[in-house]
């Protein structure tokens, strides 16, 4: 058989999908797999399971998963030429049969199908005469229904998200009812309903000590002493031992993770080395901690140094980062999980006893022992907090000692040689320390986040204004993502100025249009607000504020109070006075001017005691907070109008705002409309809808 020589692209890369079943049209497989999109984000995110949905349009649909597995293959087209040739007889007879070969290009990663597809639970009701009937149209919410939507009687369909954690089958193995060692009591308990502990406590013969406990242990189980002997066989267990116990000797309290940033220790054998030279508090301010045998830190007021702070890193956008974007990722996070549990995982290592007597963590050949390395040993950031730099996780465990920053440790020592009573909460530290001691490091992880983030962003497009109707109202324009402000500072000159006069302005429009930008031919807007910075030598802010009825929409009462819009006013004045100093401005000179609804606005916000403090001077223009059109006094009037044009409960304020929340929110917006011709209109003489609430 002869070779061929067939070129191969490396530069192409591939990734396959063993599909389970007959494709006959591309294009509906690659539905069935959430498109190319779907497909090409799970194949970005290598923990993720390609989930394949063999019913894509029903949202109870539960989908077989495939395995990620690398590859090395090759994909090849292969095109079989036969040419026939007819002989001078008549008979048909083969002549040659010729083979082209292309290798499309290399496969690096396939997806394999190798479990089941979880049970399915169709949305169907059994009625009389066993006539199954779809609930589908009844169930699923495709379109801003009415009231009778939400009244209809239906049959109770809950199903699970998902009905078996696993997808491939597994044995079992029965095992016969756990036996205690001889002497074992189960520990006391209360509580009728409390169900008993499964098995006895792991025997590494560790003592346990509640903070109520009068005495503490002055030596360790002889269990821990003999298992201890047993295994120490070498030079290298004794010289870890005389390690720990300097540790010891240095501080009487340790956290596991401080022992094992120490020294160098494989954690199977910590396990049994810990219980024999130090006993273990449960609960306190000295919890998950290891103490030194014969010392009492309830009855020394010195060991409030050692006490433990449990900190975790606090989420929301006043911290500087967004709750999925923390700065410090989780071990495991409850979207990254892979369900079903996938078919593939690393078999985890047998350890007995013959190892740990040997000296597990040594290496060597011949009978000749090396020493262990450090590959057991810590970063001392796993228990030392330093200024400047993240916790390892989102979660830590901190000894007071190890807050290495001296404003913490002024927190600490606030007491010092006042302490009068140890308390389960505080310990020998004065009440509330350890939320200080929180808010503080916050309050730093906070500066770090700002200071390792870009400082330099693109801002030189206005953003979409809110949500509203255009001029013709038939039609909206703009976003619900729309709160975002406009900063211009003076320019021309050789260095950024500071303590600047700062004015906000407040655009008007009924409360029913416009934004912080303002209308505009081409690129030139209304609200420019270069000119008055560099005239005036000031700071101008603009923003944008939800308008009609996603600004202003209310039934009256707690369930749809209203003044959305003047919230997300007040929300930017907050944010000009905590961050304009960034910026060269006075965050004690603010002036707020406005114009129409915008004056109205001014003056209401000066009004309201959320304000105080943050604005020294107002100018309203052409609108105060008294005139006739601002207040709105039957705001419910206006709430029933709308509901019965999007076809929401009218009598029911708490259904009413419900049915609001899951309208389509351009549907609420054209749902109001302004007379353009003359004044009358069928509900009397014209008067906005969206003033403020009273």
């Amino acid at each position: 058989m002869a070779a061929v020589s067939v070129e191969l692209q490396q530069e192409r890369r591939l990734v396959c999908v063993e599909y389970p079943g007959v494709v006959r049209d591309v294009s509906k497989m690659l539905q069935t797999l959430g498109g190319e999109e779907g497909v090409s984000r799970i194949y970005a995110d290598s923990a993720k399971r390609l989930e394949l949905y063999f019913r894509p349009k029903d949202p109870y649909c539960h989908p077989v998963c495939a395995n990620r597995f690398p590859t090395s293959s090759l994909l090849l087209k292969i095109k079989k030429k036969t040419r026939r040739r007819r002989a001078e007889s008549g008979e048909v007879t083969v002549a040659e049969v010729k083979f082209d070969m292309e290798i499309l290009g290399i496969i690096t990663t396939v997806y394999k199908f190798q479990g089941m597809s979880d049970f399915q639970y169709l949305a169907v009701h059994t009625e009389a005469g066993c006539k199954n009937t779809s609930m589908y149209d009844k169930v699923l919410m495709l379109k801003p229904e009415k009231e009778e939507f939400f009244n209809q009687e239906l049959p109770l369909y809950i199903p699970p998200p998902i009905f078996s954690r696993l997808d491939t089958p597994v044995d079992y193995f029965y095992r016969p009812e756990t036996q205690h060692r001889e002497g074992y009591n189960n520990p006391p308990v209360s509580g009728e309903n409390l169900i008993g502990l499964s098995r006895a406590r792991r025997p590494h013969n560790a003592i346990f000590v509640n903070f109520e406990d009068d005495e503490v242990p002055m030596k360790p189980l002889e269990a821990a002493v003999q298992t201890w002997k047993r295994l120490c066989t070498n030079p290298i267990d004794r010289k870890m031992e005389e390690e720990l116990r300097k540790l010891f000797d240095i501080r009487p309290i340790w956290s596991r993770n401080a022992v094992k940033a120490n020294i160098s220790v494989h954690p199977d054998k910590l396990k049994v080395l810990l219980p024999y030279v130090a006993y273990y508090m449960i609960t306190g301010p000295w919890r998950s901690l290891w103490i030194r045998y014969g010392y009492d830190p309830r009855k020394n007021p010195e060991a409030k140094i050692y006490q433990v702070l449990d900190f975790r890193i606090r989420c929301g956008m006043k911290y500087g980062y967004a709750p999925n974007d923390m700065p410090v990722k989780a071990k495991r996070s409850t979207y990254n999980y892979s369900l079903p549990i996938t078919v593939k995982k690393t078999p985890s290592q047998l350890v007995t006893m013959h190892d740990l007597k040997h000296g597990l963590g040594t290496s060597g050949t011949g009978g000749i022992k090396k020493s262990a390395s450090n590959k057991y040993k810590l970063k001392d950031s796993v228990y030392v907090f330093r200024e400047g730099a993240l916790p390892p996780y989102r979660q830590m465990f901190y000894q007071l000692c190890d807050l290495n920053v001296e404003g913490l440790q002024k927190i600490i020592h606030r007491n010092d040689g006042m302490e009068t009573e140890c308390t389960e909460r505080d310990g020998w530290c004065l009440q509330k320390t350890s939320d200080d001691l929180r808010d503080t490091m916050s309050l730093m992880i906070r500066q770090i986040i700002r200071s390792k983030r870009p400082g330099t962003l693109k801002a030189k497009e206005f953003k979409k204004r809110c949500l509203q109707a255009t001029i013709t109202q038939d039609n909206t324009y703009g976003s619900e993502d729309c709160l975002y402000l406009n900063i211009w500072i003076p320019q021309g000159r050789k260095q950024v100025s500071s303590n600047l006069p700062v004015m906000i302005w407040i655009y008007g429009g009924a409360f029913l249009m416009g934004a912080g930008h303002g209308a505009n031919f081409l690129k030139n807007y209304l609200y420019d607000g270069e000119e008055i910075a560099t005239r005036g030598n000031v700071i101008v802010v603009t923003f944008n504020y939800r308008v009609g009825p996603l600004g202003f929409l209310s039934t009256g009462d707690s369930n749809l109070p209203g003044n959305f819009g003047l919230w997300d006013q007040h929300m930017a004045i907050a944010w000009v006075k905590r961050n304009i100093k960034v910026f060269g401005g006075d965050p004690n000179n603010i002036t707020l001017f406005g114009e129409s609804a915008g004056g109205a606005s001014v003056s209401l916000q000066t009004l309201t005691p959320h304000n105080k403090g943050l604005i020294k001077r107002a100018i309203s223009q052409s609108g105060v907070a008294t005139s006739p059109w601002v207040i709105q006094k039957n705001p419910l009037f206006w709430a029933q109008k709308i509901a019965s044009k999007v076809g929401c409960p009218l009598n029911d304020t708490a259904r009413m705002a419900n049915c609001f929340k899951v309208t389509d929110p351009r549907a609420l917006t054209l749902a109001y409309k302004v007379p353009l011709i003359g004044l009358e209109c069928e509900w009397g003489l014209f008067r906005s809808g969206w003033g403020r609430v009273v």
